[in-house]
């Protein structure tokens, strides 16, 4: 029975490392989605460039929500990815709506 504990508490250490992992990948994801959205905003010529790295990033997100625990930032990243799919030419609303996605 003892090893069956240490093993547990091992499995719970890594998993506890992993979490801690995600959550600093996450913080860095949404800082680069700040990041591409304020370009965007800055000029709009660079929108295309902007979209293609939100997406990016966005998948990452997305992909990751799920797997730690976290299906609210998998929901927010699979709705800020059809939203990201949609704008071709962005209006002030539509921005305002990614930056919105953005803050959930």
């Amino acid at each position: 029975m003892g090893q069956g504990k240490s093993a547990m508490t091992s499995e719970d250490d890594v998993l506890g490392e992993l979490t801690e992992i995600y959550l600093e990948a996450a913080l860095n994801d949404v800082a680069s989605l700040e990041n591409n959205l304020s370009r965007a905003q800055s000029d709009p010529e660079l929108w295309e460039d902007a979209r293609l790295e939100l997406r990016r990033t966005v998948h990452n997100i997305k992909g990751q929500g799920t797997s730690f625990g976290y299906p609210l930032m998998t929901r927010v990243g699979e709705s800020l990815s059809h939203l990201l799919k949609t704008i071709d030419t962005p209006s002030e609303p539509q921005l305002r709506l990614v930056e919105a996605h953005i803050t959930a």
